[in-house]
């Protein structure tokens, strides 16, 4: 795992590298981190994608590493500013993202992330952000920059449990309309009576949150399925 320091508008900015153990890389994933920061979750994930023989990159939206906050009433605080200055956001992950591709050059990059991440990716996708694939896990669907005819690029898959307090279904129906809208490629996946944060282990046991290690292995193999598909197209 390597440290690459990177900035973006005058913030000092730390991503995590992981490279496969084969000579051999399919792809370059960016990952985008939840919420609380770039945890223990976000780590497994890129040993899985190096596993698979993919390069993984994990972005900082935050600064300095995006170190975990662990006090529930801090994260929100953390994590709102981005969610209602869209740019902002948009500029940090872009920043990541070329960091990246400077670092690993790869015929194709895909963007995933979890929860707050999840909606990183998609924000990625929303503005046509060079990459061939986005991923977001239980990520948050509302737009504050809708998607135009023309601007998704990437092709979207978006993991939701119908139980997630965080995404209603007003939101799902508001997302499909506007993909449709954009003109986009995407597919939904929905898991029934499961909540936020499925894929991680380590969700604190708040209401709304909780690991479902059947929704969480599949959809890593609906990703995984997603990317061949894109990979031999």
């Amino acid at each position: 795992m390597e440290v690459i320091a990177y900035s973006e508008n005058g913030v000092s900015l730390q991503g995590l590298l992981v490279l496969p153990p084969s000579a051999t890389v399919r792809a370059g994933v960016l990952v985008c981190h939840e919420g609380p920061g770039r945890g223990d979750h976000v780590l497994r994930r890129l040993e899985m994608l190096a596993e698979l023989g993919y390069a993984g990159f994990a972005l900082d939206i935050y600064g300095e590493g995006s170190p975990v906050e662990k006090d529930p009433q801090k994260i929100f605080p953390r994590l709102m500013p981005w969610l209602e200055k869209r740019e902002a956001l948009r500029s940090r992950a872009l920043a990541g993202l070329d960091t990246f591709k400077k670092a690993v050059q790869t015929e194709l990059t895909f963007a995933i992330g979890f929860c707050f991440g999840g909606t990183v990716a998609l924000e990625l996708a929303r503005m046509g952000a060079p990459v061939d694939g986005v991923v977001s896990f239980h990520g948050g669907l509302k737009a504050t920059i809708p998607a135009v005819p023309g601007s998704v690029k990437a092709p979207i898959l978006s993991c939701v449990g119908t139980e997630d307090p965080s995404i209603p279904l007003e939101d799902r129906t508001a997302f499909e309309a506007e993909m449709i809208a954009a003109e986009a490629k995407f597919q939904t996946l929905l898991f029934s009576g499961t909540k936020h944060a499925f894929t991680n282990k380590d969700a604190p046991p708040v209401p709304g949150l909780a690991y479902n290690a059947w929704a969480e292995q599949q959809s890593w193999s609906a990703m995984q399925s997603f990317f061949r598909a894109l990979e031999t197209k």
